[in-house]
């Protein structure tokens, strides 16, 4: 069964990539797609350096991540990372 889904990819995009994997031999290449739903949401908040984005991004690549974005962090989600960090003895 394949979780191809086309609300969230273009199905010539998915047919032709499922063709060069087939074409290069891949024994997998029914499950070409199966990565094109598969989103990383990344979200550095005010304590992140330059460095730690960077290195974030290199992951993405080294990971052969397709699809990633960047968003601001909400100040519930800080709130919430702070009393994480509170209840386990962090800071």
């Amino acid at each position: 069964m394949s979780r191809f889904n086309p609300a969230t990819a273009d199905p010539e995009a998915c047919a032709a990539e499922k063709a060069s994997a087939k074409k290069a031999g891949n024994p997998d290449w029914e499950n070409a797609c199966k990565d094109m739903d598969f989103v990383v949401i990344i979200k550095p908040n005010d304590e992140a350096t330059y460095k730690n984005t960077v290195d974030i991004l290199d992951e993405m690549t080294i990971n052969q991540v397709k699809r990633y974005a960047m968003v601001k962090v909400l100040p519930d989600e800080n709130a919430l990372i702070k009393a994480t960090e509170a209840s386990n003895g962090i800071k």
